[in-house]
């Protein structure tokens, strides 16, 4: 019985350390979007930011970090069925069906040029 006490009692400490962990993420997330970097770079910093807080969620709370192998088996069954969509995309972009058009990319519209034009 003492050792079902003591694994409880790892597991709240590990709970709260990764509670701790995803508060800290955030306050350093909050800080960062107060820096004044450039869009691209702070695209960056925050997704790598949001990646290591998502993975501490699903690793832990989600308890994949213990799954490992059927982790691994779903991964690369998705990555298999991913990979031929991909391709499938790509292929019809460069090969349109006969008859179709492909619509242009067209630049994004700001606020201000809505604006202007009212």
């Amino acid at each position: 019985m003492s050792d079902h006490a003591e694994d409880i009692k790892k597991q709240v400490r590990l709970t709260i350390a990764i509670f701790v962990a995803l508060l800290v993420l955030t306050v350093v997330t909050v800080a960062v979007s107060k820096l004044s970097m450039g869009v691209t770079t702070g695209i960056v910093v925050a997704l790598a930011i949001a990646t290591v807080k998502g993975s501490l969620v699903g690793g832990f709370f989600m308890h994949l970090v213990w799954e490992k192998r059927t982790i691994y088996a779903v991964l690369l069954i998705a990555g298999l069925f991913l990979i031929p969509m991909l391709g499938l995309i790509l292929w019809h972009y460069y090969d349109p069906i006969n008859g179709t058009v492909v619509a242009p990319m067209l630049p994004a519209v700001t606020h201000e040029q809505t604006t202007e034009s009212h």
